[in-house]
């Protein structure tokens, strides 16, 4: 009884946890702050001395943003979450952080277009929503397009298995593997010419996801 109540428990667990940050508005961020600050650490070493012009997509409540205009960048969080960007606002406000702005809006294709162009953007496991709502194709156009708007660099995190993304057509040979990851990140990149991509790290991410992995996407 004992081990059936114990294989019980490792599925109910998480599912318990997602629902209890649920109901006190803890974001993903927050109730993984350990994580959080694992995941900034890599960001912050990939950062220039010299601040410029900053991009965090999907920023979620904002912490990664906040980060990087405490060293002084003028960073600019995106969020489809209006909570989250409220969120986000009052903490950047409590903070004195005018550099830290946050919008609420989906990015949508015709949104990535015309883009204005910044010095880094932060691409952090947010690339497979896009694929699920526009499907592989126009996915990857944005991410094209977004390229053209990064001067220097993009830190770009793709979700490790295949069922994050679109049902339409396969994503990585492997779920969970580095290599793999790191080769479909390569041919991504490839549709671009002029970047190189460099393996950054890993952040622990979930028990369906053991890690997720890190790449720096910089101009050659």
């Amino acid at each position: 009884m004992s081990v059936l109540k114990s294989i019980i428990l490792i599925f109910l667990n998480p599912m318990l946890l997602f629902y209890k940050n649920k109901i006190i508005g803890l974001s993903h961020q927050r109730s993984h702050m350990d994580r959080a600050r694992e995941k900034w650490s890599l960001i912050e070493g990939e950062l220039t001395d010299t601040p410029g012009s900053l991009l965090d997509i999907g920023c979620n409540e904002g912490y990664f943003t906040m980060q990087a205009a405490e060293k002084g960048w003028s960073a600019w969080g995106i969020e489809r979450m209006e909570r989250a960007v409220r969120y986000a606002r009052r903490e950047a406000e409590r903070r004195n952080l005018d550099t830290a702005l946050f919008f609420n809006a989906p990015l949508t294709p015709e949104a990535v277009e015309h883009m204005p162009q910044f010095d880094v953007i932060l691409f952090l496991s947010s690339f497979h929503d896009f694929h699920q709502v526009h499907g592989g194709e126009r996915a990857y156009a944005m991410f094209d397009n977004l390229l053209r708007a990064c001067r220097h660099k993009m830190i770009l995190e793709p979700a490790s298995t295949t069922k994050r993304f679109s049902k339409s057509e396969p994503v990585f040979s492997r779920d969970n593997d580095r290599e793999a990851i790191e080769e479909w990140v390569h041919k991504l990149v490839a549709r671009s010419p002029g970047w190189n991509v460099r393996y950054v790290g890993e952040t622990a991410y979930s028990e369906v996801e053991p890690y997720r992995y890190m790449f720096s996407i910089e101009r050659v």
